[in-house]
């Protein structure tokens, strides 16, 4: 008897902590739905897939080999991004559901030469796929696209009479209104829309860059495309001034796919989109004052997006204003994410972000929240205000640090459930958070030993605050160098103003000389109008990273001397990653240290005429051979060894550029690997 009430008991208590679960569930399902996934797509690894929920075609998949696969129905255009998920070469694919004995156009990787096809009576087409690398597929009822490239012409900016051509800069500016796919061809071009409108009446994406590099797209209205620009596997791009909107139709205003890394977007205005900056599988992009209004998502990161920076942008009036899902390393810094209808920034199964002086407030759920194992993240500096719900959700989510936030006039300040160890404080000076419902003895906080922190911990709904603030905490300082956090390259260690707030600094000065045998004019001319041979040049907009080499994970993966040939593998694994900046118009960049050890410097050059990306390196120690580049020569070894290093150490890290007489460049120095290009 014993023994069944034992039973029974447990029973009991496990069916409590269900319940509890579920009622949990059922009051967030209807504001943080455990997909969000966009009607009419799917992805995954398997050999069979069907979308059931298109607003164009309720589509099927199958393959006769495993593929990774994101697959699209969306009007107008079915969408595949397709690889092999064992190594197969080629698989058999059988596409159901499209209009029966209709003629389509099936383009691969860009729009140029389709493969015409009409489906049998079911509406299915077979064929087979090469999937020796990853292709993207456009499956369309219709054919049309401008090009533009680096020719006479500029490609079809003169020859349709669409624009001017500007064929020394490679800049296509319009001249009238466009009603059809532009793709961009060429790398390094410049399509200005001077305020003209690319207007839908054919194609699927306003703009597409397939593999493209260097080009700039600005001042262009886009309106009705399913994709307003498109990149896939497209790098260093910059897109700026445009406007994209959709009248119902729009699926994503901007789309990065297929490991589209280091792009610029900026001042961007997107609306009426269901996502309206989609990024998929993307890295280290910049996402800088963009408008996001009346979207599904404004910001969407997905598909292990990771080390994108998204500042000073401002989402408002969408579902969901900012949404990292299964996205880890972001910085999301200085946004305005308010009045949208659900969360203004969401993290689902995302992990290691930092989010720092956001303001979330007036959204109608949260102002920020975290969910389904969104771990390990920081949250310091934002202000979340009036909220509908609460300022702050944890659901579901551990060791989250989140301290120096406002939390104002939220229906909840905060609401935590399912979760632990997320830690509210840090040690004074940082402290914890300011609650402005507990900043006055009559609300339980004293401060009697005038310290700015409540005597009595902020414990409320799953919070436990040990030192909550009496006022605002204002801008993040918690090293209390004079320096905020989002300015300082050690926030928690006290440092100087010209050395980024740290101890020690690094300057990096990139320069590249160059020597034109073929007297092409890259280093300009003489007075007499014959070319120079010999220049050297201050490389800008290139970008520096330096890596700690003691670290443990580092010298296993590479090494006490990394092979040459490594330096890209470690500049995009990031393992070990101490600091990083980009060289000014000087070829000068600072990187602020916490501490002098030894370090690799890597920087990236991208050369946009031969297509080629350099790496170059140097390994850097301020304590530099045996003593030291400090080091005066007079001292005797007790002296230098006893003598404090400097706190700057210069590194310069120089290029040689070798044009011969062919034309075919070559890039020369001691510790380099070179990448693509002739």
């Amino acid at each position: 008897m014993k023994k069944a009430v034992t039973v029974f008991t447990l029973f009991l208590l496990l069916s409590a902590i269900f319940a509890a679960r579920v009622q949990a569930e059922s009051e967030t399902a209807d504001r943080l739905p455990e997909s969000l996934e966009s009607p009419g797509r799917v992805d995954g690894s398997g050999t069979y897939f069907e979308i059931h929920n298109s607003n164009y075609l309720d589509i099927s998949l199958t393959s006769t080999a495993e593929i990774k696969l994101t697959l699209e129905s969306v009007p107008q255009v079915v969408t595949m991004v397709i690889e092999s998920a064992v190594n197969a070469a080629s698989t058999q694919l059988t596409l159901g559901g499209l209009r029966p004995s209709t003629t389509y156009y099936k383009y691969k990787d860009d729009f140029h030469n389709p493969e015409v096809f009409t489906t049998d009576a079911a509406g299915t087409h077979i064929f087979v796929q090469d999937t020796t690398k990853a292709h993207i597929i456009f499956i369309q009822p219709t054919p049309s696209t401008y090009f533009i490239r680096d020719d006479a012409d500029g490609g079809d900016c003169l020859k349709q009479s669409i624009g001017t051509w500007d064929a020394e800069n490679k800049i296509c500016t319009l001249i009238k209104d466009v009603d059809q796919t532009i793709q961009i061809d060429s790398d390094g071009i410049t399509l200005d829309g001077a305020g003209f409108s690319l207007t839908r009446s054919q194609g699927t994406s306003g703009i597409y860059l397939y593999r493209r590099m260097d080009v700039t797209i600005k001042n262009l209205t886009i309106e009705q495309f399913y994709y307003g620009i498109l990149l896939y596997q497209s790098k260093n791009n910059k897109l700026t001034g445009n406007t994209l909107t959709d009248n119902d139709q729009g699926i994503y205003g901007i789309y990065l796919i297929g490991n589209s890394d280091d792009n610029t977007l900026s001042d961007n205005t997107i609306t009426n989109q269901a996502a309206g900056i989609f990024l998929d599988n993307a890295i280290n992009n910049k996402l800088t004052g963009n408008l996001l209004d009346g979207n599904y998502r404004g910001i969407y990161l997905d598909g292990n997006s990771k080390d994108n920076v998204l500042t000073g942008n401002t989402a408002t009036g969408n579902s969901y204003g900012i949404h990292l899902n299964k996205s880890n390393n972001n910085v999301i810094t200085d946004n305005s994410a308010s009045s949208n209808f659900v969360t203004g920034i969401y993290l689902s199964r995302s992990s290691s972000n930092t989010l720092t002086d956001n303001t979330a407030d007036v959204n109608t759920s949260f102002g920020i929240s975290l969910t389904d194992s969104s771990d390990n993240n920081t949250l310091t500096g934002n202000t979340l205000s009036n909220n509908g719900d609460s300022g702050l959700n944890l659901y579901f989510c551990n060791n989250n640090i989140i301290y120096n936030n406002n939390f104002i006039d939220n229906t909840l300040q905060a609401k935590i459930n399912f979760s632990a160890k997320n830690l509210f404080i840090l040690d004074a000076p940082a402290g914890g958070n300011y609650w402005n419902d507990y900043d006055e003895p009559e609300e339980g906080c004293f401060d009697d030993d005038d310290d700015g922190f409540c005597d009595a911990p902020y414990a409320y709904n799953g919070v436990f605050d040990e030192f909550s603030r009496k006022i605002d905490s204002g801008p993040l300082d918690s090293d209390g160098d004079g320096i905020p956090d989002d300015q300082d390259d050690c926030p928690n260690t006290a440092g100087a103003g010209d050395q980024n707030g740290c101890p020690y600094a690094s300057e990096i000065r990139v320069s590249m000389i160059i020597v034109d045998s073929q007297r092409s004019g890259a280093c300009g001319y003489k007075k007499m109008g014959r070319a120079k041979r010999f220049c050297t040049v201050d490389l800008e907009a290139v970008t520096v990273r330096i890596y700690d080499h003691e670290d443990e994970e580092f010298l296993e993966k590479y090494g006490h001397k990394p092979s040459r040939r490594r330096l890209d593998d470690i500049f995009q694994a990031d393992i070990g990653l101490t600091g990083r900046c980009t060289t000014d118009a000087a070829g000068q960049c600072l990187v602020g240290e916490d501490n002098p050890g030894k370090s690799l410097v890597v920087a990236k050059y991208v050369d946009e005429d031969s297509r080629k990306t350099i790496y170059i390196g140097k390994l850097k120690n301020f304590k530099h051979h045996r003593y030291g580049s400090w080091w005066n020569w007079h001292q005797n070894d007790a002296d230098a060894d006893s003598a404090a290093p400097p706190t700057k150490n210069v590194k310069n890290l120089r290029i040689t550029k070798w044009i011969p007489k062919n034309g075919y460049a070559k890039f020369k120095g001691i510790y380099m690997t070179i990448v693509g290009g002739p």
